[in-house]
């Protein structure tokens, strides 16, 4: 079917004021426009296409399609057209969420911890994105955000264990290593497993304090050094590590476990610094610091 339907001339002018309209509806946490009409090379056949999160804190029952309903009806009466999509970044698939951080324009924001949890989110499903760009908030609302220290802390206990296990296995022989093929396949998990922890922790930090969005796993800590959450040194490890878990999970034929083996003290040592350099910067400033 082909559409024929035109975007009526004055909808394109209210998209100007849409901020404000936004502003004014209870519930909405934060409004995105993109697609066609974001990247300005709409057509008087585009839909509008609009993106929203709910403030998941408001006084209901559960959530149900009767909000979505209500704002589409707010926006479209407000444009003056039934010509709009409307995509829930809470239950959007995380492609079409990464599309809107990517290419959509941030319109109005009430709740910035609630966009950085989102994007957080697509940031973990798919932390080789390429060329990832978010809108910058307005004022205030561009600063930084309280670290939830619990989460990095749950990620951190995760990255204990693995280091216990590859501790394990690091004490044996080598010739009992390489014999050992359950062994191979274990340090090799647990590496992986590792590498992801410190990736989540970094990607939090990354969302919560509005630092550069790295472009893949390595970036992550690319970014950490820059900024002086870890040595430079350290980043460069962390980040060979991260191209060490990419073998793992995308060339496992191609691993060499002599080498896997020759390289693991070293390595657990790179994950123990991080580790060390994380928690130092969750501490709380000393008395000196605290003057400063």
């Amino acid at each position: 079917m082909i559409k024929s339907k035109r975007l009526p001339s004055s909808a394109l002018a209210r998209l100007q004021a849409l901020p404000a309209r936004a502003a004014a509806l209870p519930g909405l946490d934060a409004l995105w426009l993109f697609g066609s009409h974001a990247r300005g090379d709409a057509t008087p056949l585009s839909d509008v296409d609009l993106a929203y999160l709910e403030d998941l804190e408001a006084p209901r029952r559960d959530r149900t399609p009767a909000f979505d309903a209500r704002i589409y009806d707010a926006l479209s009466g407000f444009l003056g057209t039934d010509e709009i999509s409307l995509v829930d970044l809470e239950t959007a698939p995380p492609a079409l969420a990464l599309r809107v951080f990517r290419e959509g324009k941030l319109l109005f924001c009430r709740n910035p911890r609630h966009v950085a949890d989102v994007l957080e989110r697509v940031l973990i499903r798919y932390p080789e994105v390429r060329r990832l760009i978010v809108q910058g908030l307005e004022g205030e609302e561009r600063g930084a955000m309280e670290i939830d220290r619990d989460k990095v802390l749950a990620q951190l206990r995760l990255l204990d264990g693995d280091l216990r296990r590859l501790r394990e296995k690091a004490s044996l022989a080598a010739e009992n290593y390489l014999a050992d093929l359950d062994a191979q396949d274990a340090v090799l998990r647990r590496f992986q497993t590792a590498v992801e922890a410190c990736s989540n922790i970094g990607n939090h930090l990354i969302a919560r304090l509005r630092l550069r969005v790295a472009e893949d796993y390595a970036g992550v800590f690319t970014v950490l050094g820059e900024e002086g959450i870890v040595g430079r040194e350290l980043a460069a490890r962390m980040a060979e590590l991260a191209r060490f878990r990419n073998l793992v999970v995308h060339m496992y034929w191609r691993v060499d476990h002599a080498r896997v083996f020759s390289e693991m003290a070293e390595r657990i040592r790179a994950l123990e610094e991080f580790q060390d350099s994380v928690r130092r910067f969750l501490a709380p400033p000393g008395p000196q610091e605290s003057k400063a």
